[in-house]
């Protein structure tokens, strides 16, 4: 891929998160996430006792990707599904445990397990947690970014995402 191309697929990938309002350089310094470890691990140790259960909506380990998660007035949101990975049937523990790869399928794996530690994340109630994208934000995003079926793109956002998610977080496990 030549260096033109890598940057225009990096001003694309700035162009979709701008149509949320959120970009890298919006982070503040006491921006916070929590990284797909945490949650595997909280599912896994604590049945997922620290997941979303709030008004803006409920995931639980077993929640599927497709399932609507939000509560108005956002509106029911889910993520769609991709023309490289079939996230039929995928839950968010089962996103969180991805392992990636270098095909398009693999590169929609590395994404899709930073965004769902970005959709806990967004979807935690607790003001402890300063996600920097909102609940209404994050699944659109994540969508958008899908959307695209360009690996680079997608590679790139989940950097993005894997940032926010490595922020630092304020949660414990126990």
């Amino acid at each position: 891929m030549t260096t033109t191309k890598v940057l225009t697929f990096a001003f694309a990938l700035f162009a979709l998160i701008g149509l949320v309002g959120i970009s890298p350089a919006s982070a503040h310094e006491d921006d916070q996430g929590c990284t797909p470890g945490y949650w595997k691990a909280n599912a896994k140790k604590n049945d997922g006792d620290r997941w979303p259960n709030n008004s803006l909506g409920t995931i639980t380990p077993s929640t599927l990707l497709t399932d609507n998660v939000g509560n108005p007035p956002q509106g029911p949101i889910h993520i769609v599904n991709t023309n490289g990975l079939d996230i039929t049937g995928m839950t968010y523990l089962d996103a969180l445990q991805l392992k990636g790869g270098s095909d398009l399928a693999g590169k929609e794996q590395i994404f899709l397990r930073a965004a769902a530690a970005a959709i806990l994340n967004a979807y935690y109630p607790d003001p402890d947690l300063a996600y920097p994208i909102a609940a209404k934000d994050i699944i659109p995003l994540v969508n958008a970014v899908l959307a695209t079926d360009d690996p680079a793109t997608i590679v790139a956002a989940a950097g993005v995402l894997d940032d926010y998610n490595n922020a630092g977080y304020p949660l414990s496990n126990n």
